[in-house]
């Protein structure tokens, strides 16, 4: 692995984008938590995610468009001409800003409650801390054996797409951008926040990966019979 502004590692399909960033350099740090950060974008157009699925969602359905509708069919938000002017825009730029003071806010909260969680297990006795591990262990069993009896009543229930979807995991931190189509202003606001977040000298030595994931940005035309009047809504609200 390469350092985080170094080791990027890129994949494409016909479906979506996905970019990784990881930072393995840290010895000096190896001790303290550290938090992995995934900032997927997606547009309404194309479907919603499980709310379960992600920490913090920015809707950015009402903020400008960049450029023109016909350099819009030509570039997306993976476009630096694009992008730079998106967040030329006054009003996109103040929402940005306040954004990421929003999000490095959020972060330093769940870094709080990681290193909380590390104390109180330095803390503990090596006693105490198996009598944990058993009790997770025979409460995982349980609902091992719990979980085969809801079987049946979870497969009458499979257009509850939220309930069929993992939580995200404690030490990963995931952050949801939409707008109408998925391909202009959420992957510019996405990748401006990825640069961001790589350069804040403050936040480094406390991620350990970056992963962007651009889920419509090659898709073309909508999955749906839905309008796009249906679909927009203020920021921060719900999708």
């Amino acid at each position: 692995m390469q350092q985080l502004d170094e080791g990027i590692d890129e994949e494409i399909n016909s479906n979506y984008q996905q970019t990784e960033i990881s930072n393995s350099e840290l010895n000096e740090n190896s001790n303290s938590p550290q938090l992995s950060i995934k900032i997927i974008t997606f547009g309404v157009l194309h479907g919603k995610i499980p709310k379960n699925s992600y920490d913090v969602l920015y809707n950015l359905q009402e903020l400008p468009n960049p450029l023109t509708a016909q350099a819009r069919k030509k570039m997306t938000g993976l476009s630096k001409e694009l992008r730079e002017d998106f967040i030329s825009n006054t009003m996109v730029k103040s929402h940005f800003e306040t954004s990421y003071r929003e999000i490095v806010g959020k972060l330093n909260e769940k870094l709080k409650e990681l290193r909380n969680i590390a104390v109180e297990l330095e803390d503990k006795p090596e006693e105490e801390k198996e009598t944990k591990e058993d009790e997770e262990e025979s409460e995982e069993n349980e609902e091992d054996e719990d979980d085969e009896e809801e079987i049946e009543d979870e497969d009458e229930e499979e257009d509850e797409e939220d309930d069929e979807e993992e939580d995200t995991d404690e030490n990963t931190f995931v952050i949801a951008v939409c707008c109408h189509k998925g391909k202009h202003r959420s992957v510019s606001f996405a990748e401006i926040l990825k640069e961001k977040l790589t350069s804040d000298s403050t936040l480094r030595s406390s991620i350990s990966s970056l992963n962007v994931v651009h889920r419509d940005v090659h898709k073309k035309g909508a999955s749906n019979n839905n309008s796009r009047g249906s679909h927009k809504s203020k920021f921060f609200n719900d999708y």
